[in-house]
């Protein structure tokens, strides 16, 4: 483990995926606190590793929206590292207690989608691990390690990406056009979290919704 990355003293791991580790942080002038994701030795040691930080440093720095993960800093040296707004916990730890906040988190959710697909930028890998509470009912989609500015890139986790010909992001850019969100890769976050809330663990995965339209100017 790193002491210190940048201007951050690291102080304790909180997370890690397949692309590496996520530490709580602090600004050593500042004191400001923030997750910071460091890229695993193996995946900074080869061209695609690289390439998908830069993906995800160049996908989150220019998204401003408060159910969107927001970057501070980066940097390369001694490793690349990507500090990040700092979670109070994962939506999955933590899941909403009634349906009321239920539909909250679903409404949040593509609200910020919306500002995403926008902007020319499709998540791709939507799913309960990746979404997180900034604070208590306040939803904020995070890691954008697989996400994508073409369309015909696929890509995330089997179970919750989009079937191939459609679903997420069939559609999104900049303007005042609708975007397309395919409801593919949502329901199965929401339906995931009814059935913990009601207790089921063998009901049978949700059907395919419709695509629905949102204002890209959400």
């Amino acid at each position: 483990m790193y002491e210190r990355l940048g201007p951050y003293d690291l102080e304790a791991a909180i997370g890690r995926g397949a692309t590496g580790r996520v530490y709580r942080a602090v600004h050593r002038h500042s004191g400001e606190r923030v997750a910071l994701k460091v890229l695993a030795a193996e995946r900074a040691g080869t061209a695609d590793g690289r390439e998908r930080f830069r993906r995800e440093v160049r996908a989150v720095a220019g998204l401003e929206h408060p159910n969107v993960v927001g970057v501070h800093d980066y940097g390369t040296d001694p490793a690349p590292w990507l500090a990040m707004d700092l979670a109070s916990s994962a939506v999955r730890l933590v899941p909403p207690v009634d349906w009321r906040g239920l539909r909250s988190l679903l409404e949040q959710a593509l609200r910020g989608l919306a500002h995403v697909h926008a902007r020319g930028i499709l998540h791709r890998d939507l799913k309960p691990a990746n979404l997180l509470w900034r604070r208590p009912g306040v939803l904020l989609l995070s890691d954008f390690g697989m996400a994508g500015f073409d369309e015909g890139v696929r890509g995330g986790t089997p179970a919750y990406s989009p079937r191939a010909g459609g679903g997420a992001g069939s559609g999104s850019g900049p303007g005042d056009r609708p975007v397309r969100v395919g409801l593919h890769s949502v329901d199965p976050r929401v339906w995931s979290h009814g059935v913990h809330r009601r207790g089921g663990r063998g009901a049978a995965r949700p059907p395919v919704s419709r695509t629905c339209e949102l204002r890209a100017d959400l």
